[in-house]
């Protein structure tokens, strides 16, 4: 049993926080696919939001301190009766696979009061979520590492499919949707066979997949600025952590607490933790699945955020004065617009071009 609470003015309206959806991920379960989440008995408080995953912090939303284990989920109804069947919006957050919490959005109390079933979930990011090591494909039956975050809302998906009529949500009408990396980790789930059926419906905003190439986990990919691989980016943190390679290497790597991989991670800023190409998760690269027509081929909503990029604005500017400042010294100013060609090092579909 779980125990929300009230949000609202609607009598109806009921909020589930802080709701395992998996294991921790800790321990011997760092850098695996996650594991079902443990029973409990009796009733369970579900009244605060689940810690955020642990990341550097950002300059763009507030920072909240995180730890490993992290993967909850949020549920948001005005009618908990099983059979209401309400359509299910499952919502990942942004913030460039490195940074963000599943309480990022406002969504929850406003969309469940239009009738919909309103999930909100973590997943892991930075080198917790993406980090690929030749010792951990060599651990895995898929022969494949990293992109533990996309598994991780693979897990959420498979919970609510299973869970969410007992909310009084339908497990056959779920949409994603996602939010910058949020979106385009949707898209290559709509590239990824494990996906299949989870979702019936997309909502991308600001990020897509189809357009670009992702970093391989073994293969080099001279296009795209991608100038490693997976692998070589998990041996680099590896040694920026000071776990030399060997038979007790990946053993080592789980002992290393993890505040000392995000400041190895933070001193090294050349290196970079992202969904990749794994043969598994990803089978091949999504340009590719798209251009083949080989993705899922449900209803999709492509958007963007309005004024998304104003949070990467001039930190000294604080008060409307200084804005109208700042925009006066623009107008004064004739912009001068450059571009250089390069010729493709690699194209990704074989075809010519500059």
């Amino acid at each position: 049993m779980l125990e929300g609470v009230h949000f609202g003015s609607n009598p109806n309206g009921a909020a589930f926080l802080g709701i395992p959806y998996a294991a921790a991920p800790i321990g011997d379960l760092r850098w695996k696919p996650p594991q079902p989440a443990p029973n409990w008995s009796g009733t369970r408080k579900a009244d605060n939001y689940g810690s955020p995953c642990p990341q550097l912090s950002a300059p763009w939303f507030p920072y909240i301190k995180g730890k490993e284990d992290c993967l909850y989920l949020n549920v948001w109804t005005t009618d908990t009766r099983p059979n209401a069947r309400r359509p299910v919006l499952l919502y990942f957050h942004g913030g460039s696979n490195t940074q963000g919490y599943s309480q990022m959005t406002p969504l929850g109390p406003p969309l469940s009061q239009m009738g919909l079933m309103v999930v909100s979930a973590n997943y892991r990011l930075g080198p917790f979520g993406f980090l690929a090591h030749q010792a951990l494909t060599a651990e895995s039956e898929h022969h494949s590492s990293g992109n533990y975050g996309l598994l991780d809302q693979l897990q959420a998906l498979r919970w609510v499919r299973e869970n969410i009529r007992e909310f009084g949500g339908d497990p056959d009408r779920v949409t994603v949707m996602g939010q910058s990396a949020g979106a385009v980790d949707i898209c290559l789930l709509m590239a990824s066979l494990s996906a299949q059926g989870l979702f019936q419906g997309a909502i991308l905003e600001s990020g897509e997949c189809q357009d670009t190439l992702n970093e391989d986990i073994r293969a080099p990919i001279s296009y795209n600025f991608i100038d490693t691989t997976g692998e070589a980016s998990g041996q680099r943190l590896a040694r920026d952590v000071g776990v030399p390679s060997g038979v007790d290497s990946l053993r080592a790597l789980r002992q290393v607490p993890a505040n000392e991989i995000l400041k190895a991670w933070k001193n090294d800023p050349g290196l970079h933790f992202d969904a990749i190409v794994d043969g598994w998760v990803i089978p091949k690269q999504p340009a590719q699945i798209f251009a083949e027509g080989k993705q899922m081929h449900i209803p999709t909503l492509v958007g963007s955020n309005a004024d998304e990029a104003t949070v990467f604005g001039h930190n000294d500017i604080k008060t409307v004065s200084d804005y109208k400042g700042h925009g006066s010294i623009l107008e004064g100013r004739v912009p001068t617009l450059s571009c250089q060609l390069r010729r493709r090092r690699a194209d990704p579909l074989g075809a010519a071009g500059e």
